[in-house]
Formats: structure tokens, sequence, C-alpha cells
């Protein structure tokens, strides 16, 4: 089984079509098609079924993609087990992050890897939930995930480093002023918020502590909106919709994009952290978790 067909096959998978495929690969859609067709001659049976223009796992497919995943990431392991001439390490590490954790501390890891660590091929890509994050790890799907901690799942040989706390404040359009007793404060206490706010899906811990924070009266309060795409709600706050909650660490390019930004008191928010798995990890994800220590008990200091 040539990895290259697993990397075709795969990168199927994620983009749900030979098409997406080949544009994220950079070859020609025909050559990704060969390479099914090769990879299914050799497991002799079918691994798609075509929808419209998109593919389809087929059960002997579905059962191919974990194992796919960790014979790719095994070999990204070999590869990056010795070091090249220069002494330099080399190597690939995955990431999946949390939108709203990458920031702060999370900026400073990667960029202390990627001066520390130049050769290694470093990709962050989103994780939209944290329940998601123990599994991501145990099909190799990447290499170490930060989220919010506890972790959902709890399981297998999982490490995790805490890396610090994410605090939620809150963000008003440009030009808002507030009355009463908050009005010459930098602080609001949770119960004195009553404005519009723009609010995303319920779900999560954190979630239920914010609306259980608020007074009865802003709990029964329609939202100004309900947005999907949580990493837009500044810009829909800079345009005058509504309010919204946004983490400590954007609170001061919040100040400097004209908005008007508050703590919150008193103090709510979650620990975070990166979590991996020791047993199984390539030197450059160990390399990372090293940068990652370091950094984060500086940040403490």
């Amino acid at each position: 089984m040539d990895p290259q067909q697993l990397r075709y096959f795969l990168a199927v998978v994620d983009s749900g079509s030979v098409h997406g495929a080949a544009g994220t690969l950079g070859v020609t859609p025909p050559s990704v098609s060969q390479g099914l067709r090769a990879l299914e001659r050799d497991v002799r049976t079918p691994l798609f079924r075509r929808v419209g223009r998109g593919m389809v796992l087929t059960s002997a497919g579905q059962a191919l993609v974990t194992p796919a995943r960790r014979v790719l990431h095994g070999l990204a392991s070999a590869s990056g087990t010795v070091r090249d001439g220069e002494g330099c390490l080399r190597g690939q590490v995955q990431v999946a992050c949390q939108a709203a954790l990458a920031t702060g501390v999370v900026t400073q890891i990667v960029a202390a890897f990627r001066w520390r660590h130049p050769r290694v091929s470093l990709t962050v890509s989103g994780l939209d939930d944290a329940a998601d994050a123990a599994d991501l790890l145990g099909r190799a799907v990447c290499d170490l995930v930060i989220t919010q901690l506890p972790l959902a799942v709890a399981g297998g040989d999982l490490s995790v480093l805490e890396l610090g706390r994410q605090e939620y404040w809150i963000a008003f359009p440009p030009g808002t002023e507030l009355s009463g007793p908050s009005a010459g404060r930098e602080w609001l206490r949770w119960d004195e918020i009553d404005t519009d706010v723009i609010a995303v899906p319920p779900g999560g811990r954190q979630t239920s502590e914010m609306l259980a924070a608020l007074s009865v009266r802003q709990q029964a309060r329609p939202p100004a909106m309900v947005l999907t795409n949580r990493e837009s709600r500044l810009a829909f706050t800079a345009a005058g919709v509504g309010a919204t909650w946004l983490e400590r660490a954007q609170a001061e390019a919040a100040r400097r994009s004209g908005l008007v930004v508050r703590e919150l008191r008193p103090p709510l928010g979650a620990t975070f952290g990166v979590a991996h798995s020791p047993a199984t990890q390539s030197p450059a994800a160990a390399a990372f978790v090293q940068v990652a220590t370091e950094v984060a008990q500086a940040d403490v200091a």
C-alpha cells in the first residue's frame, strides 16, 4: 500500500471530492482518481460512492480512515527522528486549536517554536468542539490539541499541560455610553449587563455559567442575532449590531478598533491547555510541548 495513495484517500475524505483533494495537494484530479483506483485494487473493495459531485465513504472506506491516518502519522514521526546535517530538527507538527484560544500565550508558543525549530513544518487548524479533542488525538488526525480544560472526554495515555486561564469580558459598539453605576467604571458586574447581545449557539459548561451570571431580565432578552461563526462576533459588534463577549487577550486590540470594552466581575472563564499523547508523539511534537512548557512557566513567572 503506497503512502501516496493514502494521502490521496485522506485528502478526498477531508475535502469531500476529488477536485477538492487535488487542490489541497497541488496535483491534478486525474492523479487523485488514479491513486484511489490503485488503492481500491490493493484493498479489493470500493472505498467511496459518488453522490452528485461529491464522494461518500463506503463502510470499508470508513474502516480505513483511522489506520490510514496512523500510518501517515507514523511516517511523519519517523522522518523527524533524525536531525539534518546541520543538527536541525525536521518533521511536521499538526495542532488543532479552538479559535478563541489562538491568541496570547498560544501565539507566543508558536512564535518561539518557529524561531527554535524553523525547519519543522507547523500546521494549526481549527477545533470546532472541545468534545472532539481526545477523539482527534486517538485517531491521529493531529499531534496536539489546544482546548479548554478539563477534556470533555478523558482517555488513553493523554497528558495535559495547562497553559493559562481564559477570562470573558464584554465589548460594546463604538460610541456606546454606559449609564447608571457603571458609567464611570472600567468594569461591570454580570448582573449589570442590560443590552442587546450577539449570541452564539448554546452549548458547553462555560456558556451555561455565563447565562446563569446574567440578571433574570437579561436572560429573557432576545439576542440581537445568533451567530454560528463565533470568530465574526467582533466585526458585527463594530458595525453596531450589539454587544458581545470577548476573551481578555483580545481586549486591547478591540479597544484599538474603537469598541467600548469592559472587564466583567466576578471573573468568569476557563482554564485551557495542550493535550498530547507522549507514547506516540514525534520528536517534533515533543519539542512543541517542551517550548509550550517553557513559555507557560515564563508567563506565570
